[in-house]
C-alpha cells in the first residue's frame, strides 16, 4: 500500500466521522458504538488491501480455505 492512499483514506475517514458525529448526540450509546465498529471496520478493510475478490461466494472461499484443509 502506498503512503498516499492511506492518509487519503484516514483524512476521508475522518471528514465523514466530522460530519456524521454531531448528528448521533441525541442517539443510544449502542448506535454510537455500531458506527465507530463500522466505520473502522470499513477503514482496517481499505488499509489492507485486499486481493481482488468479485463477491461473497469468493470471500467465503478465501476465508475458511484453511478450515478446510485442516479437516482432511
Amino acid at each position: 500500500m502506498n503512503w498516499m492512499s492511506f492518509f487519503l483514506t484516514t483524512i476521508i475517514i475522518m471528514m465523514i466521522l466530522s460530519f456524521e458525529w454531531p448528528k448521533t448526540k441525541e442517539k443510544a450509546r449502542k448506535d454510537k458504538a455500531a458506527f465507530i465498529v463500522l466505520l473502522t471496520a470499513g477503514w482496517v478493510l481499505s488499509i489492507f488491501e485486499l486481493p481482488q475478490i468479485s463477491g461473497p461466494v469468493n470471500w467465503l472461499e478465501v476465508l475458511f480455505q484453511p478450515l478446510g484443509r485442516f479437516m482432511d
